[in-house]
């Protein structure tokens, strides 16, 4: 599953810690059978500037819309950890 939309806020954390995905709306599934430039992508919303990859913001050249792709994901989840990581040292001890 590709979530194509990883933000700070689709990040749930239960009581116990436990983390969380929500708002699969933009995510794509692909297999070995149906690759990711196979899979339907058809939105025009490309998810929250804030964390998206540079890649997602460029036009494609084709009239095919710039697909996320689990690199793409990958960064913004870095992006989250980065959030995460100042504010944990921003909090006293």
């Amino acid at each position: 599953v590709i979530h194509g939309d990883l933000t700070g806020s689709n990040v749930l954390i239960h009581a116990d810690g436990t983390a969380c995905l929500a708002d699969f709306g933009l995510s794509l599934l692909y297999s070995e059978d149906v690759g990711v430039t196979q899979a339907s992508w058809t939105s025009l919303l490309h998810g929250n500037i804030r964390w998206l990859a540079p890649e997602l913001l460029e036009p494609s050249g084709n009239d095919m819309p710039v697909r996320p792709s689990k690199h793409s994901d990958v960064y913004s989840f870095g992006g989250i950890m980065l959030l995460v990581c100042l504010e944990a040292s921003s909090q006293p001890p």
